[in-house]
């Protein structure tokens, strides 16, 4: 189980880790999100209206205070998956241990330290 540093659950798995020029993140599928604790924060709804939701490259969404993205477009500072969800990696644990001390497959073609 992915949660946050409150242990509120975020995923039921995750897919990989991903590191960019932004730093790594966890990445995970809509089919693994736990749905109902996520929401959109107030100031980040403007990012699903009709008028800008094909201009953004991500949706913001929280768990608790935790960033979720989940990835509309492609960038090029990281192999983001369009459809994927992402959560930095210090912000969440995996059955109570750190991200970095998981087993979950790492992506980093740029070789960056994470």
């Amino acid at each position: 189980m992915l949660t946050n540093k409150k242990g509120t659950p975020i995923a039921t798995g995750a897919t990989r880790i991903v590191v960019g020029e932004r730093g790594a993140f966890v990445e995970f599928t809509k089919e693994q999100v736990i749905k109902e604790n996520l929401r959109i924060p107030a100031d980040q709804r403007w990012r699903i209206h009709n008028d800008y939701k094909d201009l953004v490259f991500y949706v913001w969404y929280a768990v608790d205070t935790t960033k979720i993205y989940f990835q509309r477009k492609p960038v090029r500072y990281a192999d983001y998956r369009v459809g994927f969800l992402y959560v930095q990696v210090d912000l969440a644990l995996v059955d109570g241990v750190p991200v970095r001390q998981t087993d979950i497959p790492v992506h980093n073609p740029q070789n960056l330290s994470w």
